[in-house]
């Protein structure tokens, strides 16, 4: 199971390493308490992750804690369209990819996590 753990760990790590290094830092949505601990596993901080999406207005303005990225409106989206987003609220993948349609259209993706590491487009 550890070995399991630690090659996903790598996998998520690769991917994002791969498109921050071609278009530097990419986004996150989802300001949850488990996204806080994927965030501090991963070791990613405001270089990697500029900031993050969360359609609750009472965390906008706020700072996720131990990598300190800002916690933004989902509006942010569409105006900076990030090469990809992390999705920290992996659970609700289909929902946000959902609400987020327009973003993947216009070439936008989803990183989804876990369990396994998987990227949404418009294809899906």
């Amino acid at each position: 199971y550890a070995d399991r753990v630690q090659q996903q760990i790598e996998a998520i790590r690769t991917a994002i390493h791969r498109i921050t290094s071609e278009h530097g830092p990419i986004a996150a949505y989802g300001a949850a308490a488990k996204g806080t601990v994927l965030l501090n596993t991963l070791g990613l901080t405001t270089e990697h992750i500029a900031w993050v999406a969360d359609r609750n207005t009472h965390k906008h303005g706020r700072f996720m804690p131990g990598t300190h990225q800002s916690v933004v409106p989902v509006e942010r989206i569409a105006t900076d369209q990030p090469p990809a987003m992390l999705l920290l609220a992996w659970n609700f993948a289909d929902e946000i990819a959902d609400q987020q349609h327009a973003y993947l259209e216009g070439g936008g993706r989803l990183l989804v996590p876990l369990p396994e590491l998987r990227e949404i487009t418009a294809s899906r």
